[in-house]
């Protein structure tokens, strides 16, 4: 149980740390968004098509 909680609380450290050096959520949510990495509403019935798909035809940088 030890070992679970410092993984968990150093992967929460550098969620924290990446976040406030980036300039806040907002930023962080603003920057994915610009590089094609936020898809709420994805409705692919097929998770394996879908990782094919992404994998054959990666999104672009911008």
């Amino acid at each position: 149980m030890l070992q679970v909680m410092v993984m968990v609380a150093g992967v929460l450290v550098i969620l924290v740390t990446a976040v406030v050096e980036v300039g806040g959520l907002g930023r962080v949510w603003e920057v994915a968004r610009q590089h094609g990495r936020v898809e709420l509403l994805n409705e692919c019935e097929d998770a394996g098509v879908c990782m094919h798909s992404r994998l054959k035809n990666p999104p672009q940088c911008r």
